[in-house]
Formats: C-alpha cells, sequence, structure tokens
C-alpha cells in the first residue's frame, strides 16, 4: 500500500494537532479567556487563546490544502453550491445538541473526568465554521483559484475579532 506524499502530510498535521492538543492539556495550559484583575493578564490570555486557534486553524488548512493538492477538482464538484445551507443546518444542530448536553445532560462530567473531549468539541466547531467559510468563498468566487488560502485569513479574521470582541 502506497501513499502520496500529500496522504503522509495530512497524517503529519493530524498528529500535530494530537501533539498540540496533549500539550494544552497535559501542561495544563489555559486557553480560555478570563476575567483577571490585572489588564495584562487578559491581554496574554487573549494572545494566547488567539495563538491556539490560528493554530487549529492552520491544521485544518493544511488538511484541506494536502486534500486539494490530491484531488485539485474538489471544490467543482456541485454539493459545493448547496454546501452553505447543509453546513448551516449542521452547525444549528450542533449548537443545540452541545447546549442541550451541557445544560441537561452528562456533558459537563464528561468534560470535568476527559478534558481533551473538549479540545475535540472545539476542533469540530472550528473545522465546521472553516468548511462553512469555504463554502460561501466557492459560492461567491465560482472560481478554484486560492479559495482555500483566502479561506485560512477569513477564518482566522473572524476567530479574532470574535475573541478580542469577548
Amino acid at each position: 500500500m502506497s501513499f502520496s506524499k500529500w496522504t503522509i502530510y495530512q497524517f503529519l498535521v493530524i498528529l500535530t494537532l494530537i501533539i498540540l492538543v496533549y500539550l494544552v492539556n497535559g501542561l495544563g495550559i489555559s486557553v480560555a479567556i478570563t476575567e483577571d484583575t490585572s489588564n495584562e493578564g487578559r491581554i496574554f490570555r487573549s494572545i494566547l487563546t488567539a495563538g491556539f486557534l490560528i493554530a487549529l486553524v492552520a491544521c485544518i488548512y493544511v488538511i484541506i490544502f494536502c486534500q486539494h493538492k490530491k484531488r485539485p477538482n474538489m471544490l467543482s464538484h456541485s454539493i459545493w453550491s448547496k454546501t452553505p445551507t447543509i453546513l448551516f443546518a449542521v452547525g444549528f444542530i450542533s449548537i443545540v445538541l452541545f447546549l442541550s448536553l451541557g445544560t441537561f445532560g452528562p456533558l459537563l462530567d464528561w468534560i470535568e473526568h476527559v478534558r481533551w473531549l473538549l479540545y475535540v468539541i472545539l476542533i469540530y466547531f472550528i473545522w465546521g465554521f472553516f468548511l462553512f467559510v469555504m463554502s460561501i468563498i466557492v459560492k461567491i468566487k465560482g472560481s478554484q483559484n486560492r479559495v482555500i488560502e483566502h479561506t485560512f485569513v477569513w477564518t482566522c479574521l473572524i476567530l479574532l475579532v470574535f475573541i478580542f470582541i469577548i
């Protein structure tokens, strides 16, 4: 069984993502923005959170970039015209499920005992958001030219604005 170099790169990026989550979880680094008494502490937490999210988005970007290298016509499929609606519906259902499991279900207990589950959920939502942004860009641009790069930039900008507004 032979793999292309792009598949190996994807595997290495997934391994990097696992190591990143392990380091953040294992070392007890808090990437959450909390109320701090000092302004410097809040700024540091914001920068740490932004760096973590950009690293996650960069990993997702590289995985999709490698997939596009393996299948150059990936973005020309007819499903991309329906993808924003599909991803919006999946995202809405996921958010409702997440909030209801967190409020009424056992999700908070699970996260308390298995903290890395929170990072898996975070990666799931960021992956979905990345694909949602990419589907909108594909629909607007109509061409495949630099769609993945624009998606990376727009996803990072939207997440950073969201983080620093909070």
